[in-house]
């Protein structure tokens, strides 16, 4: 019940609160051009600040850019229909609060903002990996360096600091067909192809555990069905893989591109997805899927095809 709320609450954040913005910037009056200026302003904060931080593979990822438009139309409209509006407002208590609250919240929304672009920011040397998913468009739901983009990034997981959850995206833009379905066909991600990232040693690989129906988890197996690969100096898991897929075993030798197992919805998660994280081998007992590589040892970086991906990156794996 508390997920679904999650998402509903989601819907509401990305689609209800940027409409009433634009009704409120189209509709409603300013009574100067000083206080239109900064309403306009904190509503273009706002819209920055949700288009960086929001989860737009629940409700399209289309909607993202489409608030843009819809923004710039207001825009225009309100400034053509209120164009012989004063210049400054009145010497009144009332207007002067109200605008330096408006100044106060834009200031606000532009520094969270402003701190949500150093997300795509890392520390120490980057493993360069290939993108793990076979052909399909994939969206990154979790990833990047801020808390608020990517929900590994805490103390409690140092491990999986850099962290990436990924999900597929269907015709409409989602990641599924629903809000949160049971039916694991309805997610995009489920079923496709899962390739090495890197060329190196499997050191640990679970296969038998089942597929569990959207939102149960089990939490006594976090990563779930899964390959460990030992690439170097970098060992890389790739989590929550569908139940008999894994077509490789320990101590095989796989080549970066190659075919490992399918996604699916094993482990502690909700809903289908995959999940990528990387750890220095130095120091970390590869053999056991437990604390070591979930938990504990030193977070490395990664790029895919030279990029740090981060929340609401998007592209079409080939």
């Amino acid at each position: 019940m508390f997920i679904l709320a999650a998402f509903a609450l989601q819907i509401v954040v990305l689609l209800v609160v940027p409409l009433w913005f634009v009704i409120w910037l189209a509709f409603y009056r300013s009574p100067n051009r000083i206080a239109f200026y900064a309403k306009s302003l904190l509503i273009a904060a706002s819209l920055a600040f949700l288009f960086l931080i929001g989860r737009w593979d629940i409700v399209g990822i289309w909607c993202r850019y489409l608030w843009i438009g819809v923004y710039i139309l207001a825009f225009a409209w309100a400034l053509f229909r209120y164009r012989g509006m004063p210049l400054l407002p009145n010497l009144a208590l009332r207007p002067i609060i109200s605008l330096a609250v408006t100044v106060t919240l834009i200031v606000v929304f532009a520094n969270a903002v402003w701190t949500l672009r150093n997300n795509a920011s890392f520390e120490g040397d980057p493993a360069d990996l290939a993108f793990p998913i076979g052909e399909t468009r994939w969206y990154v739901a979790h990833g990047g360096s801020a808390p608020a983009m990517n929900h590994h990034h805490h103390a409690d997981l140092r491990a999986q600091n850099y962290a990436l959850d990924i999900v597929g995206l269907n015709s409409f833009g989602t990641r599924a067909t629903g809000l949160l379905p049971t039916s694991l066909k309805a997610y995009a991600i489920f079923g496709r192809d899962v390739v090495a990232p890197c060329s190196g040693e499997v050191t640990s690989v679970e296969n038998e555990l089942p597929d569990l129906t959207p939102p149960n988890v089990d939490q006594a197996s976090p990563a779930g069905n899964h390959v460990v690969i030992r690439c170097g100096d970098v060992a890389v898991l790739l989590a929550h893989l569908q139940q008999n897929t894994v077509s490789v075993d320990s101590g095989d030798e796989v080549a970066v591109g190659q075919r490992i197992a399918k996604v699916g919805n094993s482990g502690n998660t909700t809903e289908p997805h995959l999940h990528i994280h990387a750890i220095a081998t130095e120091a970390a007992d590869l053999s056991e899927i437990g604390k070591p590589i979930i938990a504990t040892g030193k977070p490395i970086p990664m790029l895919f095809d030279g990029v740090f991906l981060t929340r609401n990156a998007w592209g079409d794996a080939e």
